[in-house]
């Protein structure tokens, strides 16, 4: 979570930490879940995923979010970049 997201969607950080993933399309969730279990097998090291957050005035907010990973030497995950 970040400033900028928090300015963009129209919700200070306490009140969105708690909804974030109820803000996110279903198709979204799941698109992320296999993603995450890409990274874990080894198979990918980045993706991209278009995304719909909801604004806290209820309008959409359409968005585009890239995701990375660096390993270690054994090719075990040392960070995720979001």
């Amino acid at each position: 979570m970040n400033r900028a997201l928090c300015r963009i969607l129209g919700y200070p950080v306490d009140e969105l930490l708690p909804n974030r993933s109820a803000t996110l399309p279903i198709r979204t969730i799941l698109r992320r879940s296999c993603q995450v279990r890409a990274y874990a097998q080894g198979k990918i090291d980045s993706y991209e995923v278009e995304k719909r957050d909801l604004r806290k005035d209820g309008r959409d907010h359409l968005g585009q979010e890239d995701c990375g990973c660096v390993r270690k030497g054994d090719g075990s995950i040392d960070f995720l970049s979001v």
